[in-house]
């Protein structure tokens, strides 16, 4: 017997009463898949509490697959370039553009908070008072 018209198997008991009509739906479905595959592609149905038969996925076909197990063998895995973002990250460029505050015009720094004298005295080699205790 052709698997096109094979009955469907390990139904729940609830479902014995829908058995023709799932049955029905699942040569529908057979001839979907061979007409969008071939005849010798697998697929996966599911089937809802009220006995609908929906198609979940459809699995390649042995030619399929063989060919890309032959292009996974075609790959050299040492001859891998990065991406341009992978690049830019690397190289640090991307980050330039982020600040434009620093180095950009006088009056993009206006909205800053003035920097106290006394922060920037160790800087400037004058010495500070003690502090209160």
């Amino acid at each position: 017997m052709d698997h096109l018209f094979a009955p469907p198997q390990n139904l729940p008991p609830d479902m014995e009463s829908r058995r023709f009509w799932i049955w029905l739906q699942l040569i529908l479905l057979r001839l979907h898949v061979r007409m969008v595959k071939g005849a010798d592609a697998n697929f996966l149905y599911g089937l809802t509490r009220t006995g609908q038969v929906f198609l979940v996925e459809i699995g390649d076909t042995k030619a399929e697959h063989q060919a890309a197990l032959a292009r996974k063998k075609q790959q050299d895995m040492l001859n891998w370039t990065p991406s341009k973002a992978f690049a830019a990250a690397l190289d640090g460029a991307s980050l330039l553009s982020a600040h434009p505050i620093e180095g950009g015009a006088p009056e993009a720094n206006a909205f800053l908070a003035p920097v106290a004298p006394a922060a920037c005295a160790p800087i400037a080699g004058c010495t500070l008072p003690p502090p209160d205790t």
